[in-house]
């Protein structure tokens, strides 16, 4: 095994086979419309596979399967299955991919559900044992964090879209209607094609947010970190919602943005890739032997240590 699971680590590699899952439940998604717990968990699947594997816009991952695995709550019903079936099915025709099997299960009461998608993807032999893969990279100290895209802003849309009656109650409707963003950019696989020659280790934010990513980066890293906190990419909306609700945004579901380490001299070049195919980047820290992971601002006055990852934030919803 070149590659285990591990916190931090987004795909194993075994001999010649990429292997990632991703996965998602209904809770917070129902009767929003373009996204689905299916597609989510498919999202993030392919955006595992880019980290291991960065693809091209529009290209398709040659040689992959996929299974599929239901849970489903006693009161699911059998049209929701078919809906989100079906979906899937598409989803993998659009991308090339031969759904081989899967698993349905009923579990407790109500009608929530989870999906969990598993990808396998068959490498050429000159592939598996490309000896600059990202899998046989190590950060190093002095290696620069460069985080793509901004934090919480799948998090923020979902509460959003699922609390407008409560939002309406400060915020005005035409303000309410910019906040959140398309559903669409939780694909970080451009993310991940642009970063492909810079890249020691690519991590993808998501539940419990940036704090936890940075977490889990350092952990499979076994190093610490410097963060400058108002280097950290966020969105307005994305503070006021928070705030109306009383949660930490930085702990709020990220899907949509990537974590890039990246060597020291590497790092304006990438920003400047980034920066020219209009996303969202910054240097937020840099990895250090120490291993405290420390977030600081002299703007702010503030120095925290990072804690390990508990939940996130849309778990007390």
């Amino acid at each position: 095994m070149t590659a285990g699971p591990s916190s931090g680590s987004d795909f194993t590699v075994y001999k010649n086979t990429i292997t990632v899952n991703g996965a998602a439940d209904s809770v917070l998604l129902k009767d929003i419309e373009g996204l689905s717990a299916a597609s989510l968990a498919f999202i993030r699947a392919i955006n595992h596979l880019s980290l291991a594997f960065p693809m091209e816009k529009n290209e398709k991952p040659e040689n992959a399967t996929m299974m599929i695995d239901l849970i489903l709550g006693s009161e699911c019903t059998e049209e929701v299955i078919r809906k989100e079936m079906n979906l899937l099915t598409e989803l993998a025709a659009g991308y090339g991919l031969t759904i081989i099997g899967g698993n349905t299960r009923y579990l407790g009461e109500g009608d929530d559900y989870s999906v969990n998608i598993i990808l396998n993807k068959i490498m050429e032999e000159d592939e598996a044992n490309n000896s600059n893969a990202i899998w046989t990279k190590k950060i190093q100290p002095k290696d620069k964090l460069i985080m793509a895209g901004t934090t919480g802003m799948l998090g923020s849309s979902l509460l959003k879209m699922n609390f407008k009656d409560e939002l309406s109650k400060r915020f005005a409707k035409s303000y309410i209607d910019t906040m959140g963003y398309d559903i669409e950019t939780v694909d970080i696989s451009t993310m991940a094609w642009i970063a492909r020659e810079n890249a020691v280790k690519m991590h993808d934010i998501s539940n419990g947010g940036v704090y936890a990513a940075i977490y889990q980066m350092t952990d499979a890293a076994d190093l610490g970190i410097s963060i400058i906190h108002e280097n950290i990419p966020i969105e307005q909306p994305v503070v006021e919602i928070s705030e109306f609700f009383g949660i930490n945004p930085y702990k709020l579901l990220g899907t949509g943005a990537l974590l890039v380490a990246v060597r020291d001299d590497a790092a304006e070049e990438l920003l400047a890739r980034y920066q020219s195919a209009g996303f969202i980047a910054s240097v937020i820290g840099e990895f250090t032997k120490e291993k405290d992971r420390i977030i600081g601002s002299s703007k702010y006055k503030m120095r925290r240590v990072i804690t390990p990852y508990d939940k996130d934030e849309l778990a007390s919803f």
